[in-house]
């Protein structure tokens, strides 16, 4: 945790939750609206899930620094937003996912035209999916994208490149996280091939532009 963040006990009152949080965002242009939200939605049970995110969505915006929109935290999408990222940060203790959150909610505070702003769809779109894969599957599509940066054949892959890579994990689960990330397609499976090779070994794997996206931006 950030030493800029006081300690919270675990019996800590709800309202010095809040004050914490509020303090923390102090620094910041969109401060005072994000911590009104923080305050509508915030549960004791989720302190150390909200501070982690809290301090990861406050470094970011910090680093953004002038990129921000200001007038972004009055529309209706990144209310639409903040509500996703709050509930999939109250659904984990993963950092790996909770850092992905901040910075997702912090991208729709740049300002139109910035080369790094990503659409509302596509951040909306990836919140959600956010939900539906674990971290097994952040890990192996970490391994897709630093594999096919180093292939002449770019995006596409076989599943023996990838579980020669991921050495510690059974075939069989590794093809289920596979699974997880083609059904938010982050990745491509063409599916089986005509002569199938034993544990799943030459089974096709497409990294797609949102996957590469989402890494580059969001889970780097």
């Amino acid at each position: 945790m950030s030493e800029d963040l006081p300690s919270i006990s675990k019996k800590s009152p709800r309202d010095h939750i809040v004050n914490v949080v509020k303090a923390t965002l102090a620094a910041l242009p969109v401060a005072g609206a994000i911590a009104s939200l923080i305050d509508d939605y915030i549960p004791k049970s989720t302190e150390v899930s909200l501070n982690n995110f809290i301090v990861d969505l406050k470094n970011r915006l910090e680093a953004l620094g002038n990129r921000i929109e200001v007038e972004m935290i009055n529309k209706d999408e990144f209310a639409e937003l903040f509500i996703s990222c709050y509930q999939g940060v109250v659904r984990t203790r993963q950092q790996d996912k909770i850092k992905i959150f901040a910075r997702i909610l912090a991208n729709i505070l740049l300002k139109e035209g910035d080369a790094e702003k990503v659409t509302y769809s596509e951040l909306d779109h990836l919140v959600r999916a956010m939900d539906n894969i674990s971290v097994g599957a952040l890990r192996v599509l970490a391994a897709i994208f630093s594999y096919s940066s180093k292939i002449s054949s770019g995006n596409r892959l076989n599943f023996s490149d990838i579980s020669s890579i991921i050495k510690d994990l059974d075939p069989s689960l590794i093809m289920g996280l596979l699974n997880e990330l083609n059904s938010v397609n982050l990745i491509h499976m063409p599916g089986a091939p005509m002569v199938r090779e034993r544990d799943y070994a030459n089974y096709p794997i497409e990294l797609t532009e949102l996957g590469r996206r989402f890494v580059e931006k969001f889970a780097s």
